[in-house]
């Protein structure tokens, strides 16, 4: 046993000191250990997120295919509106045989008593055959005149152009007419957007049910509380009286 402890300390006499160097090592693959799991870590947690970002990309990309594909699909030919006002696509000639008939209204003194067309009891519409006539809205009565609106129906068996012409019965105002359905010259030059005709174009294909039509009415002041309409189309005239 004495020769044992004297080798081990001629040994530690030559051998130099490691200064803990052994404790070091071990100290370092620990710390290195450590930080490789907490790098594995960060780099798992970081995996999940791109992850859902590359999925969500992906979705987001499918989207816009769908979205650019239909777009690019979308039928070229278009749907034009319905045309606001009856003045295109007019037969000019079948125009020009309506207004050529003359008014053929009655003439009334200040006096005469005015007898209105009679109103339908169920409807409220004053009738004349193929047309009917039903106020739309409360007169307005300015320093210019008289405005209301008035709902016109046709009859679906009518084809072609129908002209409403009209005038004080009493004073020989001329009845004036605004909105989409208004033709022909204006008919005051303070409102030059009213003008002397209402033409409604029923066309030549045969219709579901009768066609109604608004539009605006007006009397410059010092009308009388009577006026008449007459309604001009294919094989028919007819007239209509109402009061103000």
């Amino acid at each position: 046993m004495t020769l044992r402890r004297d080798v081990h300390s001629a040994f530690d006499q030559i051998t130099p000191s490691m200064g803990g160097l052994s404790e070091r090592v071990v100290q370092t693959v620990l710390a290195e250990g450590a930080t490789r799991r907490r790098k594995e870590g960060m780099l798992f947690r970081m995996r999940a997120p791109l992850s859902l970002v590359a999925v969500i990309l992906v979705i987001a990309l499918v989207a816009a295919v769908l979205v650019f594909g239909r777009l690019t699909q979308r039928p070229t030919t278009v749907h034009n509106p319905p045309t606001a006002s009856p003045q295109a696509e007019i037969d000019q000639a079948e125009l020009a045989r309506l207004e050529a008939i003359p008014l053929n209204l009655p003439v009334m003194q200040t006096n005469d008593t005015c007898v209105e067309t009679q109103f339908d009891g169920v409807t409220g519409r004053q009738r004349t055959g193929n047309a009917a006539f039903q106020g739309a809205s409360v007169p307005r009565t300015d320093t210019w005149g008289l405005t209301y609106h008035v709902y016109v129906y046709v009859n679906r068996q009518v084809a072609g152009l129908v002209l409403i012409r009209g005038r004080d019965l009493k004073t020989q105002q001329p009845a004036l007419w605004g909105g989409d359905y208004a033709y022909g010259p204006a008919g005051d030059t303070e409102q030059p957007q009213l003008h002397t005709e209402l033409l409604i174009n029923m066309g030549s294909q045969p219709r579901d049910g009768e066609r109604q039509v608004l539009a605006n009415s007006a009397f410059k002041a010092g009308h009388s509380d009577c006026f008449g309409l007459q309604i001009d189309g294919r094989g028919f005239s007819e007239q209509m009286i109402g009061k103000h």
